[in-house]
């Protein structure tokens, strides 16, 4: 490998850092799984925004790990909280039920969700 080349990489890997840690990906390794999730998905709209290519690989997982749960009647509790940022009272409105039920809903889903993103962390913090 040329010096070019490990140079481009180094440079690569730098960059692709600094962008996790500015977006708070990196800056706590104590975070669950459902912890970051839910960062991840709140961070979602700026990625849309972004246009940047790492940006675009995160939209990547979020939106494939929203496909393990698309079918689930509680699946909008997720868009409307997190993308959306509405308030689980104004949830459970729409959703004719209580808040209790939202935040239920809403954390089973984000377990779901934490096992397809962050599968090491999930499957640790099960067995720790």
């Amino acid at each position: 490998m040329t010096d070019e080349a490990k140079e481009l990489i180094q440079s690569t890997v730098n960059e692709t850092i600094l962008k996790l840690k500015v977006a708070g990906f990196m800056k706590d390794s104590t975070k669950t799984a459902q912890q970051k999730t839910e960062e991840l998905l709140r961070s979602y709209q700026a990625f849309t925004l972004s246009g940047d290519p790492a940006a675009e690989k995160m939209i990547q997982r979020i939106e494939m790990s929203l496909q393990v749960i698309k079918n689930d009647p509680y699946y909008d509790v997720i868009i409307m909280y997190y993308i959306e940022g509405r308030t689980r009272e104004d949830i459970a409105d729409l959703f004719n039920a209580s808040v209790t039920t939202i935040s239920r809903n809403k954390s089973r889903l984000i377990s779901r969700i934490s096992a397809v993103l962050f599968a090491e962390d999930y499957i640790l913090q099960l067995y720790t």
